[in-house]
């Protein structure tokens, strides 16, 4: 699975994936009740902690009275996603669709984890950078709770 991080200049980081993730997409209605037996098979393009974009051959209404269940493995990881879809647009032979999740903290705290390992898994010239970053936030934060300045004189003590 090829990985791109892409910005979009919005609020969160999306990592696209160049081969696509096949994922398998369900719809439901707002109670969570299967509107249909069919499964479909899609292919996700991109994924944030907050959102997804897939590629598929149906194109989907952009509406908020179903949602759909998302189910994929990444990093040898089962997740399972529900959301609204926000936007579709035609693409190539099938369509693009953007959704965004209806999900718990804690689960978009393991979408960054899982999408950190796969970022670290595709990328391992940035683990230094990564494991450097995590010790400087861990440093801080204990110094933010000790009541001491983070930095004292411009350099950390």
């Amino acid at each position: 699975m090829s990985l791109q991080v892409k910005d979009y200049s919005r609020a969160h980081i999306r990592l696209g994936f160049q081969e696509g993730v096949e994922a398998e997409l369900r719809l439901m209605d707002k109670r969570g009740q299967l509107l249909s037996r069919g499964v479909n098979t899609v292919m996700l393009m991109n994924l944030s902690h907050e959102g997804l974009c897939f590629a598929g051959s149906v194109q989907l209404p952009v509406q908020d009275n179903y949602m759909v269940d998302i189910r994929m493995t990444i990093n040898q990881i089962p997740i399972v996603l529900r959301g609204t879809i926000r936007w579709n647009k035609k693409h190539e032979d099938g369509y693009l669709h953007g959704a965004s999740f209806q999900s718990s903290g804690l689960l978009r705290s393991l979408l960054v984890r899982v999408m950190n390992q796969e970022l670290l898994a595709q990328q391992p010239q940035q683990l230094k950078i990564h494991q450097s970053y995590q010790r400087l936030v861990h440093y801080s934060n204990w110094k933010r709770l000790l009541g001491q300045p983070a930095l004292a004189g411009g350099r950390g003590h």
